[in-house]
Formats: C-alpha cells, sequence, structure tokens
C-alpha cells in the first residue's frame, strides 16, 4: 500500500501520511511522494484546498531514524531527505492553495515543520508537539526554525527548539501554533469543515489573500530551507549524533 495516500473531491485534496507502524516518520520514499503531490496538486488551479492528515496514532514522528541510520552514508541520505521534504514545502508555501493540517498523537521533528507550513490546523486534544532533534544530535528542518520564531517569537521558539519544552495542544492553540483544538473523534470533521469553507471562496480573492499573508516572510524561505538542510546534513555525520541515534534506536 502507498505511504501516502491521495484523494480527491472536488476542490478539496486530502494527502494522508500512512506509515503508521513507523510513526509516519518521514523516509525518502512517503518523502519523494510528499513533493509530487505537493507539486502536482500546488500547480492544479481546480484545487483548492490540501488537507494533510495520517493514519494511525501519531500524526507525524519526524524522519525516520532508523532509515538514517541504516543507510551508507547517514549525512548524505539525511540532506537528501531534508531537501525532499523541503521541495515538497515550498511547492506548498509559493502556491495559491490553501494547507490545512488535522493532528492527531504527536508532531515532532520533521511532523512539527507541516503543521508550522500549514495555512490552518486543527488539532486533538491529546495531541502533542515536539521539536525532537536534540534527541538525535540534530537541527530544526522543514522550516522550524524560520517560522517557528515569526509565529510564537524569539523567547518561546528558543524554549521549544533548545530546552525541549513540549507543548500540549491547549498551549500550542494559546501560543498560536494551531487554531482549533477539538476532541479526537472531531478533529476530522472540524478539517473538512474548514477546507469546504476556503473552498467556498472565490478562487481570485483565495489567491490574493494567500500571496498577501505570505509577502513578509516567503522571499528569504527557500535559501534559509537550503541552509537547513545542509546543516541537518553536516550534524548527521558527527559522532555525537551518531551516538545519540543509537540511544534512540535502542
Amino acid at each position: 500500500m502507498s505511504v501516502l495516500l491521495v484523494e480527491r473531491d472536488g476542490p478539496i485534496a486530502r494527502l494522508t501520511l500512512n506509515r503508521p507502524a513507523a510513526g509516519n516518520a518521514l523516509d525518502l520514499e512517503l518523502a519523494q511522494a510528499l513533493r509530487d503531490s505537493a507539486e502536482s496538486l500546488g500547480a492544479d488551479d481546480s484545487c483548492a484546498v490540501i488537507l494533510i492528515d495520517a493514519h494511525g496514532a501519531l500524526f507525524c514522528g519526524g524522519g525516520d531514524v532508523a532509515a538514517m541510520s541504516a543507510a551508507v552514508s547517514p549525512a548524505d541520505y539525511v540532506r537528501e531527505l531534508a531537501g525532499t521534504v523541503h521541495e515538497a514545502l515550498l511547492a506548498l508555501a509559493v502556491s495559491d492553495t490553501v494547507v490545512i493540517s488535522a493532528v492527531q498523537g504527536a508532531a515532532a521533528g520533521g511532523g512539527f515543520g507541516i503543521v508550522l507550513n500549514s495555512d490552518y490546523v486543527v488539532a486533538a486534544e491529546s495531541a502533542t508537539f515536539v521539536s525532537a532533534y536534540s534527541k538525535v544530535g540534530l537541527s530544526p528542518d522543514c522550516g522550524s526554525s524560520y517560522l517557528l520564531p515569526r509565529i510564537v517569537g524569539s523567547m518561546r521558539a528558543t524554549e521549544f527548539a533548545m530546552m525541549g519544552r513540549p507543548l500540549d495542544a491547549a498551549t500550542a492553540r494559546e501560543w498560536g501554533v494551531v487554531n482549533a483544538v477539538e476532541p479526537a473523534e472531531g478533529v476530522g470533521a472540524a478539517a473538512v469543515r474548514a477546507a469546504e469553507r476556503v473552498a467556498g471562496m472565490p478562487p481570485a480573492a483565495r489567491a490574493a489573500s494567500k500571496r498577501l499573508l505570505a509577502a513578509s516572510w516567503l522571499p528569504g524561505y527557500r535559501e534559509h530551507l537550503d541552509d537547513e538542510r545542509d546543516t541537518i546534513g553536516q550534524l548527521a555525520a558527527t559522532a555525537d549524533s551518531q551516538r545519540l541515534r543509537a540511544a534512540f534506536l535502542a
């Protein structure tokens, strides 16, 4: 079965992360599928909304540490993985399509990056948001080091990324990371309602609104994503990261 399920209902596309046994962790296969779908749907004028959700207990556990450690060159693998996910996120950022995420369980590392790259986020009351990078000796990617300070402020961003503070759904709502918090059984329906509302906007107004709202941060985003990709790739080769990844897997 595909690691990314793609469904279409008129102007609304649904991308479902489908590696539940691996916590929907991002490996190259899933990253490439996400990039290809993001580029295709982002270029489709008939697609108004992309709704991202996931099967299983977790939304996304971040990068697949087992796949990283099993690679012939973990540094090259991590750099390619980050770069591929970044291509997906950039395709979504520059498109006219509005991105809505429905989050259950944990969104960690790159999974948290997907959340930050969304235009609207619905989270389950039980959802948690975690940086996770320091636990395996790596640095933030997926745009989180660029977007998080802009969303929550530099002090809170530092507390989250460097002090390892996890966020529960209520705190994430207070910080402006998510828009709505719902009982677990209502997350999907709430996300669909939001998608339908956005899809009902006049297309030109929707596209212009997204462009203008992103205008203050988008110009430097591509360069920052490249910096994140190169930095996390370099750190994957360090002895500290190798040791921490082995401990994580154990």
